[in-house]
């Protein structure tokens, strides 16, 4: 039961920091974008753009994490 719990604990933590840490080049990436070319059109299509790519990056990292879970 303990060792369920401290895995748990162990793929939450790996899950959190692989997404921020992922995550802040991505809105890095999009904030130098929009203040380069000063634009509306680039702005909603990034944000479009954004939007889906933290959703993929998103359940890519839950699928990665989840698939080092051990439930036997």
């Amino acid at each position: 039961m303990l060792e369920n719990l401290f895995m748990f604990l162990a793929v939450t933590n790996s899950l959190l920091v692989s997404f921020f840490k992922n995550g802040v080049w991505v809105i890095g990436f999009f904030y130098l974008l929009n203040k380069t070319f000063r634009n509306e059109k680039l702005k909603k299509a990034s944000l479009f753009t954004f939007i889906i790519v933290i959703i993929i990056m998103l359940l890519y990292v839950v699928v990665d994490n989840l698939s080092k879970l051990d439930f036997s």
